[in-house]
């Protein structure tokens, strides 16, 4: 087993304790085709208690794994070892909230895999319990009970009291241990994973980590009773995710760009993306690419959309100056926006969803994929951002109907960092802000509407909905119940709300009435989420308005919400005091949201 000077770190070992119910090895590079699917149901709530409840949903289809392995640096023994016999170690991994993103997914994750350094015989660690929770810190402090529920929800029981088996492996392959039940995560907050085994393993097995990274990415202690430890480097790690938000970000480009191209101009873009980025396989119902940040003012009108994604041999990485021909280069395609019109928030800063409205693509797993984006017309233009790449893997024209198209090679490559919707998960809402809602679970009678945008929501066409979450905001939830509860949903073109209700919901349809009861026992950041009584058939290309209306409560429940006078300008009218009101007051504030899909 090979050494290097930051062997005598043994006690960051003990970080390597992280010991789940293992499914079998694997090699230091992923299987694109994900064999960890288990048949839960899906997807799971982020509850205040260790016993999430599944909704009534199939098993998700879509599986991806994302990679958090920068720099690896061997560590010796502790977290799957003989020589502590006991162990409690903390890790702290980075989602888009942070200076820059590590997983890179959201959904729901099932299994994690650990990379070993050196050869090993098969052992076994007994008794192994794993903790996940969403987290805003950027480094552990050395008190473990600080660094969870700290107010972005509950710390959740995913594997409990397990033995982990642990194949033959060589140096530098993985193994994996699936979760008694899948863990959701967000995708923007950080994630904390917390593993304590009570007992000694069989074997002695050293795991790598990132030291490039500071000293505060993980806190271990061999007492399993200790509220403090010491902090050090965190490991190299897998998530496995069954349904949810692929961010593919290619191994080898660089620093992004902003540029005016298809979809965020009038023209056609194509870009190769590589099937060892994706590490994924299944159908994948939407695809985002991402605005550089610049985004216009007011929104922008989109007509014409329409998204070719191509299966192609792996051996295709690069393009060249012929559309049709990269197309034809490929094993086969598949339509999945066909000229759809749709629009734009105004100064939208998330990803750019573009809803599947025509077709699914079912991904094999080891294809490179190809992505073809035309757009016909718009009313103003943005930039989307696109990546360095050593090959010439994006062709542009402005013009939608040409042959032939620009191919950018000098002096790089150019190439999309997209995100799959992988089948299965959730549809999230996530704002970057702090703020909060006392509606609708406060103790006057109010009645709130927001919108949604198709571009935020990302739904494939003719979704059906379900169930609808509101997130709390910065105190756990008091137990209460609110009566004559009424959730409406309706489709809408327009893009800002005005202050008369009835002009902003066309065709709505009541999903819910009837009275409605807050659990005792969330955290804040948790969900408190609300099954439809009818559930809601919608289209994905249209902008989405919810309505609240509700009596008094005895207690206040605040919902997270985010505040930008750009992005969500006039797309919240509120009555503080009426369930009943006729109109109410404009302002720039909008809930963080999460629709649960019917199969």
């Amino acid at each position: 087993m090979k050494l290097t000077s930051l062997v005598c770190r043994c006690f960051l070992s003990f970080l390597m304790v992280l010991s789940l119910v293992v499914i079998g090895g694997c090699g230091g590079k992923s299987s694109s085709s994900n064999p960890l699917t288990q048949n839960d149901n899906n997807p799971y709530s982020d509850d205040d208690d260790d016993t999430q409840e599944p909704a009534e949903q199939e098993p998700a289809s879509g599986t991806f794994v994302r990679f958090v392995e920068n720099d690896s640096s061997l560590l010796r023994g502790g977290l799957f070892d003989q020589i502590a016999s006991t162990v409690k170690v903390q890790f702290l991994y980075y989602g888009a909230n942070a200076s820059f993103n590590e997983i890179n997914g959201a959904g729901n994750i099932t299994a994690v895999s650990f990379k070993v350094a050196g050869d090993y015989v098969e052992s076994s660690c007994p008794d192994v319990t794993i903790k996940m929770g969403h987290s805003s810190l950027a480094g552990l402090t050395n008190t473990f009970a600080n660094n969870v529920d700290e107010g972005k929800g509950s710390y959740v029981t995913v594997l409990n009291g397990k033995s982990i088996q642990i194949p033959a492996l060589h140096d530098a392959e993985y193994f994996s241990v699936q979760l008694d039940k899948p863990f959701y995560y967000n995708g923007r907050d950080n994630l904390v994973v917390e593993v304590y085994r009570p007992q000694a393993c069989t074997e002695n097995i050293s795991l790598y980590f990132d030291s490039t990274t500071v000293a505060n990415r993980a806190l271990y202690s061999t007492n399993l009773a200790a509220l403090t430890g010491t902090t050090d480097y965190g490991i190299n790690m897998k998530f496995h995710f069954k349904g949810g938000d692929n961010l593919v970000t290619a191994s080898d480009s660089t620093y992004p760009i902003s540029a005016s191209c298809a979809p965020g101009s009038v023209g056609r873009t194509q870009s190769i993306i590589r099937a060892a980025d994706i590490n994924g396989t299944g159908p994948i119902i939407g695809m985002a690419i991402p605005p550089s940040g610049t985004t216009p003012l007011p929104s922008v009108n989109m007509t014409g959309v329409t998204v070719i994604l191509a299966l192609c041999p792996d051996t295709m990485t690069s393009l060249n100056n012929y559309f049709q021909t990269n197309l034809d280069n490929c094993t086969s395609q598949t339509t999945v926006v066909d000229n759809m019109s749709y629009n734009l928030p105004r100064a939208m800063q998330g990803p750019l969803w573009i809803p599947f409205n025509n077709s699914e693509f079912e991904y094999d797993g080891t294809s490179n994929i190809l992505i073809d984006v035309t757009v016909t017309t718009m009313d103003d233009n943005y930039y989307v951002r696109y990546y360095n790449s050593p090959e010439p893997r994006m062709l542009v024209s402005t013009d939608p109907s040409t042959e032939m198209g620009a191919l950018i090679a000098s002096p790089q490559g150019r190439v999309f960092h997209p995100t799959f919707r992988f089948k299965g998960a959730s549809i999230n809402f996530i704002t970057a802000g702090t703020g909060g809602s006392s509606a609708p679970f406060k103790y006057d009678p109010n009645k709130k509407q927001m919108l949604y945008s198709a571009a935020e929501l990302g739904a494939a066409g003719e979704t059906v909905l379900n169930k609808i979450a509101l997130r709390l905001y910065n105190q756990d939830s008091v137990a209460d119940t609110y009566n004559n509860f009424e959730i409406k949903l309706a489709e809408t073109d327009d893009m800002e709300l005005t202050d008369t209700f009835a002009d902003n919901m066309t065709d709505a349809v009541t999903v819910y009435n009837g009275n409605f009861s807050v659990p005792n026992g969330l955290r804040k950041g948790d969900w408190i989420e609300i099954p439809f009584a009818t559930a809601f058939n919608y289209n994905g290309t249209k902008n989405l308005v919810v309505q609240f209306a509700t009596d008094a409560g005895a207690e206040i429940n605040y919902s997270l919400s985010g505040h930008n006078d750009d992005t969500y300008l006039n797309r919240n009218v509120i009555h503080t005091t009426d369930r009943t009101a006729v109109t109410g007051t404009l302002n720039n504030y909008l809930s963080d949201i999460r629709f649960w899909v019917k199969p």
